[in-house]
């Protein structure tokens, strides 16, 4: 259920219908067969396959445990930002879940793979819908875009996940005669939907995976097929990483995609980050908050505020998250599985065919976001490589107590007689309480989404009373930022609906946003300081919160143009000028010779300040952008003596 059901799974009625959804269904299964599994123990069962998985576990959870302890943000780090859930949780339930997966399907991973495989048509399926202009709902109503969404949300983490099936579905063609022909038609939808994607990460995850198992089936054939198939992706995989670095070095060439160029610069962030706390990093996700702090001036100049909760790499989102342990340990999993595969002697194609999907999603993983689904695929892709190199009967548990001296020609029964009393009933209790906990609890986590789609609905019809009453159910389920965020939008577009200003929404509004002291979203605390200069405007007033809040933004966001600005902007008005131009001067060199705004807005500084040569210097770069640039016009007639407007 949960192979086949977490990729496939969306829900309309929230307000996050693609990870919401996928998460509560991940922790509801995981806590129930955990509990059942723990149960299982009590009675005298073992659990010993499921171990295989411990040292790959142990590589991820370490540092992810660790950051988390010392982070900053240890409340919010728990799940991370709402759409990517890179928090603590998810990604040990995630775990957690790659260990009863190779522990329930040991000797029979055929059948995580035949799943696996059933679980990339349907999404590969639904992406060919949508691309041919057929898809029956409208997710535009989200803001979400409507080109190859797919059950995933976004397109590349469709092509990145219908890259990590494809090699499964490729071994069943090869080797399965009784399952070639439904396999062959399922490979086909899965490939047409990862064309369709249009996502160059997951191409490459295809690629990768898909020669390994060519590879592996013509060995017979050529003797050095199943090294070219791994040289090949490794080939794919340092071609990735290579395109983004040349990138880097010349974004000025016509080789060069701009989304190359800009995942450069989010490396570059996510590096700096790393560096600045090299040994457990700020928190699990934390880049969300802190990444933007360390981008190149580049990227601030270019886009502002438009700046993404993740680098786009895997790896470099450990290190700058979790500091060197978090990357050494992502890199530490991958040699685990190169080891394992290494070392098995003459692998199953079933086995090979994992191993490939693993790498494929290492592969994607170097230009991409991890998100539930994807680690989902990896953790299956484990839990069936590991199962993969089980035979059921030598996975089954060992009776219990002394063996026999005497040999006999029929095993002992593994199963105990139905009238043998239970053991240890209390901590059969205390597992079921556990168990049924986790599955209310992934409950409670979806009903807090739907609430939260619904208080937006009201909202959005004026209905605003509701609208907050709603929020107060949502918070009082789950209190997180995310949701603190959306309120706060709610309650400020609201408060600025009409003509005049709703006092009693305009102190709600600014009651919600003081979230950003524990979670600090610097759009979120620049939206804060804007809406303070609406209220204090309207209201013929001056917050003296306004300019705090600007300059507590620059201090997580040194480089971005637009805080400069507004922050001279709320200075001015406060009758500060020497102020505003020194926030403005130093962005002087960095800016270069664009933003007729900014250049303009320093030369009304430097002119209402006394500054008379910066002044006239600013104003030849504001005449040369825009000669009928406002601030520009008005630093002039100060200059030249005029009276002012």
């Amino acid at each position: 259920m949960l192979v086949i059901g977490i990729p496939i799974l969306f829900l309309r009625f929230t307000l996050d219908p693609f990870n919401v959804p996928k998460l509560s269904l991940l922790a509801a299964g995981v806590s129930l067969v955990l509990g059942i599994k723990i149960i299982e123990i009590t009675q005298g069962a073992r659990w010993r396959e499921g171990w295989n998985l411990v040292v790959p576990g142990l590589l991820l959870a370490t540092p992810l445990v660790l950051s988390w302890l010392f982070s900053p943000y240890r409340s919010w780090s728990l799940f991370g930002i709402h759409p990517r859930f890179q928090g603590l949780v998810p990604y040990l339930l995630v775990i957690v879940f790659g260990f009863l997966l190779a522990d329930a399907f040991k000797g029979r991973a055929s059948e995580i793979a035949y799943a696996l495989c059933w679980a990339g048509a349907v999404v590969g399926a639904y992406t060919v819908i949508q691309v041919i202009g057929m898809d029956p709902f409208d997710w535009t109503l989200l803001g979400a875009p409507t080109e190859a969404v797919a059950t995933t949300g976004n397109p590349n983490f469709t092509g990145g996940f219908l890259g990590i099936t494809m090699p499964l579905a490729m071994s069943f063609v090869l080797h399965d005669p009784g399952r070639r022909r439904i396999v062959l038609r399922l490979l086909v939808v899965i490939a047409l939907g990862w064309v369709l994607a249009r996502s160059q990460g997951g191409w490459a995850a295809g690629v990768a995976g898909s020669a390994i198992v060519l590879g592996q089936w013509l060995r017979d054939r050529f003797r050095m097929a199943a090294l070219l198939g791994l040289g090949l992706a490794a080939a794919v995989a340092v071609a990735v990483v290579g395109y983004v670095v040349f990138a880097m070095v010349n974004p000025d060439s016509r080789l060069t995609a701009s989304a190359a160029i800009v995942r450069g610069r989010w490396w570059q962030a996510a590096v700096g980050m790393g560096f600045d706390h090299p040994i457990v990093g700020r928190g699990p996700n934390s880049f969300t908050i802190e990444g933007v702090s360390h981008r190149p001036v580049e990227d601030a100049v270019v886009f502002g505020f438009d700046f993404p909760n993740d680098p786009h790499s895997v790896p470099l989102a450990m290190f700058a998250n979790l500091g060197v342990l978090g990357f050494l340990g992502f890199v530490g999993l991958l040699a685990w599985l190169l080891w394992r595969y290494y070392v098995t002697d003459g692998p199953a194609p079933i086995q090979v065919a994992f191993f490939a999907a693993a790498i494929a999603y290492f592969v994607q993983s170097l230009v991409s976001i991890d998100e539930p689904i994807l680690r989902v695929g990896l953790w299956t892709a484990l839990a069936g490589f590991v199962a993969s190199g089980l035979k059921e009967e030598d996975a089954a548990p060992r009776p219990s107590g002394r063996p026999s001296a005497r040999k006999t020609s029929k095993p002992k029964s593994r199963k105990r007689a139905a009238t043998e009393p239970m053991r240890r009933p209390w901590a059969v209790a205390a597992a079921g309480l556990a168990a049924l906990a986790g599955v209310i609890s992934s409950g409670i986590f979806l009903t807090a989404d739907a609430l939260a789609r619904q208080g937006t609905g009201h909202f959005a019809l004026g209905d605003y009373a509701e609208g907050r009453q709603t929020y107060e159910d949502v918070l009082s389920l789950r209190n997180s930022a995310d949701y603190q965020a959306r309120l706060a939008f709610l309650l400020r577009r609201a408060a600025l609906d009409d003509d005049d200003v709703d006092s009693e929404l305009a102190e709600a509004a600014s009651a919600a946003f003081s979230f950003t002291e524990e979670v600090p979203y610097v759009f979120s605390i620049v939206t804060h300081a804007r809406f303070l200069e609406e209220v204090s405007i309207d209201q013929r007033t001056s917050d003296p919160r306004v300019v705090d809040l600007y300059r507590r933004a620059i201090e997580i966001d040194p480089l971005n143009p637009i805080i400069r600005i507004e922050t001279a902007r709320a200075l001015l008005r406060r009758a500060e000028p020497t102020a505003a131009l020194e926030t403005l001067y130093d962005m002087r060199d960095a800016i270069g010779r664009g933003r007729a705004e900014y250049w303009g807005l320093l030369a009304l500084s430097a002119a209402e300040a006394g500054e008379a040569e910066i002044a006239g210097e600013a104003l030849e770069v504001a005449d040369s952008l825009d000669p009928a640039q406002a601030d520009a016009a008005e630093a002039r007639e100060l200059l030249e003596g005029a009276p002012r407007n």
